[in-house]
């Protein structure tokens, strides 16, 4: 992580602490870092707390009311989807019996009490599928409705990625971001930044800086084989938006041949961070 940017998460961090996003109660470390909002049968997920979530006025709909966009909570699934992915399907999916199973196996999920979902998920754009299950997270607990969308992983230098899920809790991600995570040609990247990451606004040189460390996170939920640089941003990213902000980025051994990416901000079970999706699609179609 660069000095800038470094510079920046500590300033997201100072004298905000009443200003949590998602959860947000967890503490920042002096350097403004944190753990990526993935969950597995094997791993970990960020730790969520007990403060209330933070309205702001994007959204969906949940349980009768309506899902601010700083109340709308995500997780990224990795481990074990694959093996339950049917490729054998056009397009590939999920029957619910398996995805109910792989939800049961996920931190923060009370393994007695069986998710139940409404039907097969398809991976193709703007596909979901709504799933109930009873969680066990502080400030999240008891029977909750989660949103469960087909997204592609970084997998090596495979163009097409690997599958993984995207899940929001609390209500559906915004209508032009759910669109964004689920295109078919979009890989995922992303880690939590801090429970006071997304607290004031980046500028776009600093998003870009912000947005490269965290392409290049090893800790990241699905790191890169090979480095990346952003170049620019085409805006900033204004405190507590879930909007995505275009980036052009480029891989470092080849820095001509750019493409674009889709960097929104997102709460991370309790953390805030960035969700950024690459257009492996357009790198694919350069050569």
């Amino acid at each position: 992580m660069t000095t800038t940017a470094r510079r920046c998460i500590r300033r997201l961090c100072a004298g905000l602490a009443a200003l949590c996003l998602g959860l947000g109660a967890v503490a920042c470390s002096s350097d403004g870092g944190g753990t990526g909002g993935t969950t597995s049968a094997e791993g970990s997920s960020a730790a969520p707390s007990t403060a209330e979530p933070a309205a702001t006025s994007d959204g969906g709909t949940s349980d009768g009311g309506t899902a601010s966009a700083g109340s709308v909570m995500v997780m990224v699934l990795n481990d074990g989807v694959a093996e339950v992915v049917d490729e054998g399907t056009s397009p590939a999916s999920i029957l619910p019996e398996d995805l109910e199973a792989l939800l049961a196996e996920q931190t923060g999920i009370d393994p007695d009490v069986a998710p139940e979902c409404e039907g097969t998920l398809e991976y193709m754009p703007e596909a979901t599928v709504t799933c109930t299950a009873e969680t066990t997270l502080e400030g999240l607990p008891g029977i909750q409705e989660l949103t469960v969308m087909p997204v592609r992983l970084p997998a090596g230098f495979e163009s097409e990625g690997r599958p993984g899920l995207l899940i929001s809790l609390g209500g559906p991600l915004a209508p032009e971001a759910a669109a964004v995570v689920t295109d078919q040609g979009h890989q995922l990247v992303g880690i939590g930044q801090g429970s006071m990451f997304g607290s004031v606004e980046l500028s776009a040189e600093e998003l870009a800086e912000v947005a490269e460390s965290t392409i290049n996170d090893e800790n990241s939920y699905a790191p890169l084989d090979a480095p990346m640089v952003v170049e620019s941003c085409e805006g900033s990213l204004p405190a507590g938006s879930r909007e995505p902000v275009t980036c052009t980025v480029a891989f470092a051994h080849d820095p001509e041949e750019t493409f674009s990416a889709q960097t929104m901000g997102v709460s991370y079970l309790g953390e805030g961070g960035l969700l950024i999706a690459l257009d492996m699609a357009e790198v694919a179609a350069n050569g």
